[in-house]
C-alpha cells in the first residue's frame, strides 16, 4: 500500500490575523453606532432590542417588538425568542396565565413563554376569529347598535 504525503498550504490572499481582529472590532462599533442612531431617530429595528437579532432580521421584519410595560394584545401572533439561547417559541396568543407567563397556540399543542425569559415580538395577522371576537366586543361595549324591524 502506498503512503500518500498531504502538503497544507495557506490561503495566499489571505489577510494577517491583526488585521481580521482589527475589521472585527470596527464592524461591532459600526452596529453600536447604529443602535445610538436608531433610538436617537425612533426607528425600530430588532437589533436595538439585542445585537444577537442581526441574524432573525428577516424572521422578524413584520413583527414589532412587545416591550416590558406592555402587554401583548390577544389573537396577535407571538414569537418569543430565549433570551440566552436565542430559541424561538411561535404560535397565536392564547391567553395570559400569570406573572407575565403567556399561552400559545403552535399547531396542536399549547407552549408557555414569559417576558422574564424570552424577548417577545408580536405580528396582527388576520383571521375570521379576530373580525367575530371584534364584532361581538363591539356588540358587548355598544359600539354596534341592533335594531329591530317589525313586519
Amino acid at each position: 500500500m502506498r503512503k500518500k504525503h498531504v502538503i497544507f498550504q495557506e490561503k495566499k490572499n489571505k489577510p494577517p490575523f491583526e488585521i481580521e481582529c482589527l475589521m472585527d472590532d470596527m464592524i461591532e462599533q459600526v452596529k453600536l453606532n447604529l443602535i445610538q442612531f436608531f433610538k436617537k431617530n425612533n426607528i425600530f429595528h430588532p437589533i436595538n432590542v439585542d445585537l444577537r437579532f442581526e441574524e432573525q432580521i428577516e424572521m422578524l421584519k413584520d413583527y414589532q417588538y412587545v416591550e416590558e410595560d406592555k402587554e401583548p394584545t390577544i389573537g396577535y401572533h407571538l414569537l418569543g425568542f430565549h433570551k440566552n439561547s436565542l430559541r424561538y417559541k411561535y404560535g397565536r396568543y392564547i391567553k395570559y396565565l400569570k406573572d407575565d407567563i403567556y399561552l400559545i397556540r403552535n399547531k396542536y399543542r399549547g407552549l408557555q413563554i414569559s417576558k422574564e425569559e424570552h424577548y417577545i415580538f408580536q405580528k396582527k395577522t388576520p383571521s375570521k376569529n379576530n373580525q367575530l371576537r371584534q364584532h361581538l366586543e363591539d356588540i358587548l361595549n355598544g359600539n354596534i347598535k341592533i335594531k329591530k324591524i317589525r313586519k
